[in-house]
């Protein structure tokens, strides 16, 4: 189911930044978008902090021991922390351009960042609830929301957007169309994650403060490398771009961002082997099955 997921997800991912180039007026104002969505990522990783690997592989573990109270109460502290982080990076982004244009006026490409910045929190807490699913092996609540949902809203919105306004589609109409189809992606998959957790675990609390205060360290011991292998992946994904974009115009910044994602296509198989592996892996270690392990890290090279 996540393979499909993600093979869909590419198809209307490529057909969501085909469908922004063909209604902005100019190969500039895509150039822009496709910076701020950059940056959004990008900030996105330091408002997770490497909880949402965290809640995967400590969550995956307390689930196949029946730990309902410590996988519960490692939920709510992840939820709270990437929530918070998210708004204070949000925040800070919005007052940084806010300031800038009182002092020196405001161009497209920042007014464009100011408001998908907007999305950083939504995008850390979507990546959050994504882990989640995977650790109940939820896969397709893991994947669909994000990688079809968005996509096809942003396409749908920004075609009606278009059709409204005379034929024409400037960079911030589609940073609020992106904007609202990140929420109701985010939304949409919590509701969905919430309910489906309710019917398997019931009205289960979370574990006693006291109970979990051991766990408490061995997560953020766990977060700090997930937090450095994420940024240091996104950098690699998203660095370039954002510096060209800094350097350079609009338009050799969407240029390049076309390409660089049709080159990125080449890595699918591995995105969607570590996708369907990552819980299995969780589940033989909590189960202490090395030779399960070893399998599954066969297949996996293989």
């Amino acid at each position: 189911m996540s393979s499909v997921a993600k093979i869909s997800g590419v198809g209307f991912l490529f057909l969501m930044h085909v469908a922004l180039a063909r209604l902005l007026p100019d190969a500039d104002q895509y150039g822009y978008v496709v910076w701020a969505v950059s940056l959004a990522q990008l900030l996105a990783v330091l408002a997770v902090l490497g909880l949402s690997q965290t809640a995967l592989r400590f969550g995956s573990r307390y689930l196949a021991r029946g730990e309902h109270g410590r996988y519960l109460a490692l939920v709510r502290m992840a939820s709270v922390r990437v929530a918070m982080a998210g708004v204070l990076i949000a925040s800070a982004v919005f007052a940084w351009f806010f300031f800038r244009q009182a002092a020196y006026g405001i161009t497209t490409r920042h007014e464009v960042a100011m408001i998908i910045g907007l999305t950083v929190p939504l995008i850390a807490l979507g990546d959050l609830t994504g882990r989640i699913a995977q650790a109940h092996q939820w896969f397709a609540l893991a994947f669909f929301p994000e990688r079809t949902l968005r996509p096809v809203l942003v396409i749908v919105g920004s075609w009606l957007v278009f059709s409204l306004s005379d034929h024409s589609l400037r960079a911030e109409q589609a940073a609020w169309v992106i904007f609202f189809s990140t929420l109701t992606w985010v939304a949409t998959q919590a509701l969905l994650v919430q309910l489906k957790r309710r019917r398997t675990l019931g009205f289960a609390e979370a574990g006693n403060p006291m109970d979990v205060d051991d766990e408490k360290r061995a997560w953020r011991q766990a977060a700090v490398p997930f937090f450095v292998i994420g940024l240091m992946s996104i950098g690699m994904a998203y660095g370039d771009i954002l510096l060209l974009g800094l350097l350079s115009d609009g338009k050799e910044t969407g240029g390049y961002f076309a390409a660089n994602r049709l080159a990125q296509l080449v890595a699918l198989p591995f995105y969607i082997i570590v996708g369907v592996l990552a819980p299995r892996f969780a589940e033989s270690d909590a189960a202490e099955n090395r030779r399960q392990l070893q399998s599954l890290a066969t297949v996996g090279a293989h």
